[in-house]
Order: structure tokens, then sequence, then C-alpha cells
């Protein structure tokens, strides 16, 4: 019975399902960052490339500003990832093991977080592939200007332009012909040339920014790794399931040892699988929930682990108890990380992480609270804000502007306010929620109109009153920097937010009087 004629309408099935499950959990901030950032237009961003605004403004356009709005191409990007893979190791093995690695696929607890939300991972992984699988082809072909070239110049070039730690893929690449003598050619051929023309124009993007700007993603720390080793494994543990994980990376370093008997399709799936292993290791713990780092080396993997289970000479029983108990852990893992309330749900506490600190520090508690707090609040937040702004400040006093303690904080809000809230912004290119003001450009509300005249030199909001909103738990007053800045300052309200019996985080609202630009 052929089994494979199922494949594509239950995939289908699975996409219509993550695609009702789009409006059971609010934006994140990336995905908020996104959608206030197709009012922004520039060559790049901070945070994230401009793909993602151009993407979220498409989708809006199409959907609305809801949460399905914004993300309703995660899930059909999902369905893409799955075809693709489907069709790259069925070229490459055939279709039982593509079967397989699909499967594995859709019970990666990685895959299934980053199909219901609208961030670079999602794009990266769905134009990385896209890229690879035209490499291939056009690896196949004999014609030196064929348009499969061009077309795999310009899914490298989409997917720099999504986030331009991708360019990694070129250098893979390099390393791909360089380490077969059949393919070392490549290097001086027609297609090479294409496809690095095509690399160069997010590259040329990326530095005429930064150059522009003097270079605040060097000052954002975006090009420094995170090297946490331990932290790091348990992360992946969280992502991959661990049984999955194990026989992941057991497959990966077999493909290593014995790589001189790859034939050329595996070497080039090898060349881009390792190289971003240890990049997602590196730059992965970086990304916010639900970002899940750079998973593109998972799905070759899977390709390779499916190969290497139909090979393992086990009886058929022992076989089918080994594929069928990892595949349960990951779809259980999976279940549970993309709704973490099912947990709560059966009377088992489990805390969320009620404030967002510096990223980095986000992995080390994985395991003693649930990171999908980035999913939950904010329209309980925002209509704190709106009521704050309704009768705290008052009716007939002209409208106060909104200062946050961090970015991720001032996005969520700002996403989940009305277009209508009485809030004071001196331009329409001014954020509603503005962050503290600084002159470190270590956010990307830094590279746009900002209250505080450090950087734009504009005193549009002197005098004007604010409620300064934090997500701190422990200090009663607000930072020294905005006590400094105005006349005086009281606290308006401490505000629990609450999911399911839990706490999201607590809002501390400050009204603040009489700003005073800095001396400049």
């Amino acid at each position: 019975m052929d089994r494979q004629r199922y494949l594509i309408p239950m995939l289908a099935l699975i996409t219509v399902w993550r695609i009702a499950l789009l409006p059971t959990a609010e934006l994140c901030p990336d995905e908020a960052l996104a959608l206030l950032l197709t009012k922004h237009s520039a060559l790049w961003h901070l945070e994230m490339g401009p793909l993602m605004p151009w993407l979220v403004k498409l989708s809006t356009w199409i959907g609305g500003t809801s949460e399905i709005g914004v993300r309703w191409m995660a899930p059909i990007m999902g369905f893409a990832i799955s075809v693709m893979v489907w069709r790259l190791i069925r070229g490459i093995y055939d279709q039982t093991t593509a079967a397989w690695a699909v499967v594995a696929i859709q019970v990666l607890p990685a895959f299934n977080v980053m199909s219901l939300a609208m961030t670079s991972t999602i794009v990266s992984t769905t134009l990385l592939l896209a890229f690879i699988m035209m490499l291939r082809m056009a690896l196949h072909r004999s014609q030196l200007w064929d348009r499969t070239w061009w077309f795999t110049g310009l899914f490298l070039a989409l997917a720099m332009l999504a986030d331009w730690r991708n360019g990694l893929a070129w250098l893979c690449l390099v390393i791909a012909f360089v380490g077969s003598k059949r393919r070392r050619h490549h290097l001086f051929s027609p297609g090479f040339v294409v496809i690095s023309g095509f690399a160069l124009v997010p590259v040329w993007m990326f530095l005429s920014w930064n150059f522009r700007h003097d270079w605040p993603s060097l000052e954002a720390g975006e090009l420094e790794p995170t090297w946490q080793g331990w932290p790091n494994v348990l992360r992946w543990a969280l992502l991959i399931s661990p049984a999955l994980g194990v026989f992941l990376v057991t497959s990966l370093l077999l493909a290593w040892r014995n790589r001189t008997k790859l034939n050329h399709d595996e070497a080039l799936i090898l060349a881009f699988a390792l190289p971003f292993v240890a990049f997602d290791f590196a730059w992965g713990p970086r990304e916010p929930w639900p970002s899940v780092g750079f998973p593109i080396w998972i799905m070759l993997g899977l390709g390779m682990l499916a190969h290497h289970s139909i090979g393992l000479t086990l009886s058929i029983q022992r076989k089918v108890l080994l594929r069928s108990g990892t595949l349960l852990l990951a779809a259980v893992q999976s279940q549970t990380l993309m709704r973490t309330d099912f947990v709560r749900y059966m009377s088992i506490p489990w805390a969320l992480q009620r404030q967002v600190n510096d990223r980095h520090d986000h992995y080390r508690r994985w395991f003693k609270a649930d990171p999908s707090s980035q999913l939950m609040g904010w329209n309980q937040g925002a209509a704190v804000l709106e009521k704050m702004l309704g009768t705290a400040v008052g009716k007939n006093s002209d409208p106060w502007f909104l200062i946050a303690r961090n970015w991720p904080l001032a996005v969520g809000l700002d996403a989940a306010l009305r277009d209508d809230a009485n809030v004071f912004t001196a331009t329409p290119e001014h954020p509603r929620i503005q962050v503290m003001e600084s002159t470190a450009r270590e956010h990307p509300l830094a590279m746009l109109p900002r209250y505080d005249a450090l950087i734009n030199k504009d005193e549009s909001y002197a005098g004007h009153n604010a409620l300064y909103i934090s997500d701190d738990p422990k200090p009663l007053s607000p930072p020294t920097a905005i006590r400094r800045s105005f006349d005086h300052w009281e606290i308006l309200t401490v505000v629990r937010l609450m999911h399911v019996g839990v706490e999201v985080r607590t809002l501390k609202i400050f009204a603040c009087y009489g700003y005073k630009p800095p001396d400049l």
C-alpha cells in the first residue's frame, strides 16, 4: 500500500490546525516590533532585517493587525518547510526516508513553536531550505547560466534580508565546494558569481546602514556570541527533546566520521548542517521566545537520522519501539511548549517568567519557569494603561506620553493599545511607547525618533507629563535616569497580570511630571 499519497493531505490538516491556534496567544515582542517597524522604512533595523517588517506589512494588509493577521504566514511556511524537506531528502535517499524525516519534523518541539509565530526563525528556515534545495537542483544540471542559479541566489539574499547572520550559508557553500574535488570548479563558475552577486545586495544594505549610523549593530552586541555551554545543551533538549536530540547529534557525528564515504549530496547537506550547529550553539540563546535560534541544521540532520534509522541492524519490533517512543516523547513535549496552559489545566504548578531581563539569562531558567509569558498579559497591561490615561491622568488634561523600562515591554504594550488611545506623540514617526532614555543604542527603538533628545536633539517633549511603566518587581521608585528627567513623580498603581491563576508579570506605573530634556 502506497502511504506517500497521504503525506500532503496530512500536512495540510496539520497546517489548518496550526492556523486555528494562532489567535489563542497574544503577539510576542518580536512580532510586535515587526508590526511597529512597518511604519518606519529603513535599509536595516536592530534585532531584525528589513524583510520581516515587509512581510508583516503584507500579511496585515491581507489579514488585518490581529494575531492571526500578523501570523498567518507562519504555519504556511511550516507547510512549505515540510514539503521542501521531503523533496530534498527524497532526492538524496528515497521516499521512505523522506517520509520519516517529515514525520519527525511534525513532532519536533522547535518546529511546532516556530510555526505559530511570525519571527525571523520561521522565515529564515524556509528561505535557507529553499536555497539549499535550489542549489542541489542547479548542481545536477549542466547549464552554466541555468535559471536555478538565479533562484538560488535570490533565496540566499532574501534569507540574509531576514537576518544578516544567514550569510553563513554563503560560507557553507564555499566549504561544500572546496571540500569536494568534483564540485571545486564551481567556485569559478558563473553560477557561483550569480549567487555571490545576490548575496552582496543585503551585505551592502547592512554595511551601508551601519556606516551611516556609526555601527549600532556593534553597540547593541549583535555580533557577540553567547557561549553558555550547559545552558545551551539544556536549550537543545527543550527544543529537540532529549531522546531525539541525542539521536540527531549522534547521526551527524556518524556522518562526519564517515564523511569520505558520503555521496556528493550527503556531503552538501553535512557542509550546511555542521556550521549551523556551531552557529546555533553560539548565537541561538540570544533569541527570545518563541524564536528558536537557527534550526536549519535540525531539519537537515533529521534527514540523515531517518536514513541511519532505516539502516539499523535491529529487529522490526525494536525499531518500531525505538521510533515510536522517540517520536511520542517529542510530540508530548511539542504539545506542552505550543500551549503551556495544558500543564496548568492539569493542576500542575508551573510558574511563568514574570520579568523580561537580559535575554542571555532566559535559558538559564527554562526548567524553572515557563518562557511563554512573552505571549501573555499584553492585552491586560494595555487595558490598565488606557484606564490610567483616561482616569488618573484626567480626560481634560493634555495627553501624556509613555515610557517603558525596556523595548520588549514597550512594543508588547504598544501592539495591544487601541489605535485611539490618548497618548502624546510629537510626530506620527515617534513610537507611542518609548524606551527609557540612554546614550547607548542597545535596542531597536533607539534608532527611531526619541523623546529624550540625546540623539535626534528634538525637544518636542519638554514640559510634558509621562507615565513610566516598569516590569521590575523589586524597586518602588523609578530609576535614577527617570527621576532626574522630571520635576517630580508619584506611583499610581501596581498591577499583577494573571493568566490561568498564574502571575505573568508585575506592572508598576508611575506618574512623572514636567519632563526636562538633557543638556546637550
